[in-house]
């Protein structure tokens, strides 16, 4: 209950793993649904996984994550720090390395280790999912990194709630347990949103849907491809887009949808282009009809 909240309160966090060298419009919906909590007087800060990417979450994966090296990993942090940028004027940025340097080692153990049992870990579905197939200890102990992010964040940055999409439920929930295993008047908070899907249904990510993803680079998504995915997207789609990137309420869709007659005219596809265009190189470049 945000109400419970006192404005200090008011302080939650998003993580992003850089296991790319761009971010992809699943980023971008998480990233807009940030801007809505600070439309409501939320701080928001967005953490980097510099300790996180190296280990890989195992979250509806199957199979261990490909270990990226140091160099790789700093390329790619760069370059979405860039990208984070110049779609937002001044969130504060934090890479969680830097948060957990090797001094804090025994802080979490001590702290991850007595709060969360073996037990508990073990009734992840995530877990369970990879038991089967071969799970490192590392993956394991992904969960547990993340945790940590959210109590060390708690106990300096006064951080109370911890945004994902829903693939990160499992992962979310073993830092609420940290910190109210501590802090036993804890208020704090997770809150996941449902992952966008193209036409078929199927999963906008980088590992389900790597043929279909738009990223929010020129190099692995041009502008003619940006085009053509909002441009070739069904009305229904187009209209839970609508919704999820715009603060428009219902009766203006549909105000919107009366207009789009004939269906041709594609009217919420091409707000859609604009929209996320705009939002990603911050102004508006008209190529095609």
């Amino acid at each position: 209950n945000f109400c419970q909240l006192r404005p200090e309160e008011k302080v939650i966090y998003l993580g992003i793993d850089c296991t790319a060298e761009s971010l992809h419009i699943g980023h971008l919906f998480l990233l807009f649904q940030t801007i809505r909590f600070a439309r409501e007087g939320f701080w928001v800060l967005l953490v980097l996984g510099g300790a996180t990417s190296k280990i890989g979450d195992p979250s509806d994966k199957l199979q261990e994550r490909p270990q990226l090296g140091n160099e790789k990993l700093a390329e790619y942090e760069r370059a979405i720090k860039s990208q984070l940028e110049r779609i937002f004027f001044a969130p504060l940025q934090l890479t969680n390395l830097d948060l957990a340097p090797l001094e804090a080692f025994v802080d979490f153990i001590d702290q991850a280790g007595r709060n969360i049992s073996i037990n508990y870990l073990l009734a992840k579905e995530t877990i369970k999912q990879r038991r089967e197939t071969g799970l490192s200890y590392a993956a394991f102990s992904y969960s547990l990194l993340q945790a940590y992010d959210f109590y060390y964040l708690y106990k300096n940055y006064n951080c109370h709630g911890q945004l994902g999409g829903s693939d990160q439920w499992g992962n979310l929930t073993t830092g609420l347990k940290l910190i109210r295993g501590i802090y036993l008047d804890s208020k704090t908070f997770g809150f996941t949103f449902n992952m966008l899907v193209d036409k078929e249904g199927k999963k906008l990510s980088k590992s389900e849907n790597k043929k279909g993803m738009i990223w929010l680079d020129e190099k692995k998504t041009s502008l003619k491809e940006l085009y053509d995915f909002f441009r070739n997207m069904p009305d229904p789609q187009a209209t839970t887009f609508i919704q999820q990137f715009t603060f428009l309420r219902e009766e203006q869709i549909k105000e919107l949808l009366k207009l789009n007659n004939p269906p041709r005219l594609r009217i919420l596809q091409r707000i859609l282009y604009e929209l996320i265009f705009i939002l990603n190189y911050r102004y508006y470049q008209r190529i095609f009809d």
